[in-house]
This record gives C-alpha cells, structure tokens and sequence, in this order.
C-alpha cells in the first residue's frame, strides 16, 4: 500500500502544491518527523558546493539547524511576492534561516512534478519579488524538476544565465532528492546519523516510490503500461524522431565528432547495452523476433579508431535514460534539441 498513491487516485488530490507541502514538512527541523535538520543540511552542502554560504558554515560544513544551536528555521509554503507589473507569484518553498533574531539566509525552492507545468520566466519573475524584501546576498534558489523535463532545463538556463550572481542549482526530482532521502535512510541504517522514527521511514519509503513512478497514481500506473509514448524529438534540423532514433543521432554525432572513440569509451559514456559491435547486434537480432538494433548500413557507425562498425540499441532508451545523452548533445556537442509534442 502507498498512501500518496491512494490519496492521488480518485479526483487526484496530491498535486503539486501537496508534494511542495509534504518536502517542506521533511525540510523543516521543527516537525515531528525525527529527522531532524538531516535532509536540509543534504540539499543546502549540494547548493553550497562552492562553500559560498559562509554565514551557514563552520569548519566548511553546514552548522547544526536544530532548535539545539543558535539558528532557527522557519519555512513558508506558496509565499506570495510582487513584482514591477503589478501582478504577484508565489514561490512554492521558502526557507528563512536566522541566527538569533537576524536573517542570514532564504532558499527558495520551486517546485515542478511534470513537465508540463512549467512557466516561461517564472524564476526571473520570483526573483524580482523576494528582492524586493531580501538582501541579493542573503537568497539561494533550487529549482526541482522531473528529471526529464527538457524545458525545464531551458528554463533554468535562462534564469542562471539572468542572473549569475545568485547562488542557484537545478535538481531532479527522480536523482537529486530520491537519491538524498537513500542516502540519509543508508546513514540511519548504519547508526551514523541519529534514529529516525518508523512511521516517518514508512511514509518516506512510499513517497520515494511515489517519486520513481513520477507521481502517477495507482490508475495512472495502470493506464501507462498500455500508453504507447508518441513524444517526438527534433536533433538540430532532424525532426520527428523517436527517443530511439533520437539516441541513434546523438551517438552518432558523438563519435563523428570525437574522432578515434572506441567501443569502450562509448560504453562507458552511454551505457553497458547502449551499443553493440556489427556482427554480435545483427546474429541478436537473427535469433530474436523482436529488432532490438538498428544494423542497417545507414545506421552503422563506422569506429575510426578500428575497423569495426557498432549498431545502437533500440530498446533501451526510457525517459530517464534519453535525459543524460540529451544533456551530452546539448553541453558537450552543441546541439539544439526539443520536444515536438
């Protein structure tokens, strides 16, 4: 049984502003969870990679943000800011941070659960308004996102771009924050961090599950397994592609580029089962009734390095798995890549 998955069936009741609420309680050091100020210490050392946040540091880590120390905690949810227009925002998790009676930090996390919920200049705009009643100096911004988002990524560039002197990060929902309640449970587990409460385990466990499914509800689960994915891609002036074929122009752009790469520099870049050599992909695919590699002479990628050609699987490439070979074509390649639908 998964009660956010329970609870977002029916009407869908857990919306976005419901996840902002239940990832403010487990921010929050004050709540009757047991953890303590274990997860927000996580998420503020992955924004202060740098070691930038010097009003929150003591021997460069993260001080103590438990009501033990001189520093208090005190997050709002859905805080509504104005802006030049006229008009307002709200920005989904504000966290103000004091020592003593001063206000030495806000972090202010917008949230986004699916990908088409974002807002073109929204983080600008959100910016423009907690200005307006904090100093520059004192904010951080986290915007959280599914992972497969790819205008959100948009999105956070602009606004990183806009504004280089605010400290910033853009998470994932599915890597960063699932992968840091892991971690904080694998420190529990081993005694390195104080016990959490079983209750508070329990619900966590179901909330990550709930995250690793995209925040689908049991009957939304259901109706995906029988939804066939009609997403297409453009690569640079390629249009309509499929996240298979999307992935076959990106690997092959990569090793065009990268002239002499090797099988196993492109293994280790893409993936185990990403590629695989000429003659074993086309007797795979003889001995299956399924195709599972693209083996047409077009479709080959001739390896410089050696004489042999490899083939790209075309089975392998979930939505999570495209993100990271987009991320490669878009930083490390410079191509311009987008959702057609």
């Amino acid at each position: 049984m998964n009660i956010f998955k329970i609870l977002s069936s029916g009407d869908g009741s857990i919306k976005e502003p419901n996840v902002s609420a239940f990832l403010g309680y487990l921010l929050d050091p004050n709540k009757e969870h047991g953890l303590k100020d274990y997860l927000l210490k996580i998420v503020l050392e992955k924004l202060n990679e740098n070691k930038t946040i010097t009003s929150l540091m003591v021997n460069e880590n993260i001080v103590n943000l438990t009501n033990d120390s001189d520093f208090k905690v005190v997050i709002e949810l859905e805080k509504t800011v104005k802006i030049d227009s006229g008009t307002t925002r709200k920005i989904d998790i504000v966290i103000n941070i004091y020592k003593e009676s001063e206000l030495v930090f806000v972090l202010c996390i917008e949230n986004k659960i699916k990908i088409n919920s974002v807002t073109e200049n929204q983080l600008n705009e959100q910016l423009e308004g907690i200005k307006k009643e904090i100093e520059i100096n004192r904010i951080g911004f986290i915007y959280l996102t599914p992972e497969s988002c790819l205008k959100c990524k948009e999105e956070y560039k602009y606004f990183q771009d806009s504004n280089s002197d605010i400290l910033s990060m853009h998470l994932s929902w599915n890597n960063d924050i699932y992968n840091s309640l892991v971690a904080m449970l694998e420190q529990e587990s081993r005694g390195t961090i104080e016990p959490i409460f079983e209750y508070s385990k329990y619900t966590i466990k179901a909330f990550m599950n709930f995250i690793k499914t995209d925040f689908q509800s049991y009957k939304e689960e259901k109706s995906d397994i029988n939804k066939k994915d009609t997403t297409k891609w453009s690569f640079n002036k390629i249009n309509n592609l499929s996240r298979a074929k999307l992935a076959l122009n990106i690997i092959t752009k990569y090793v065009d580029v990268n002239n002499g790469t090797t099988l196993e520099e492109i293994t280790k870049k893409f993936g185990s089962n990403s590629v695989a050599m000429e003659n074993v992909a086309k007797t795979k695919d003889n001995n299956s009734n399924k195709k599972t590699y693209y083996t047409k002479d077009e479709e080959l990628i001739q390896l410089n390095s050696s004489n042999v050609k490899v083939a790209v699987n075309s089975q392998v490439w979930t939505k999570d798995k495209i993100m990271p070979l987009i991320d490669i074509a878009t930083s490390e390649l410079g191509c311009t890549i987008k959702e057609v639908n």
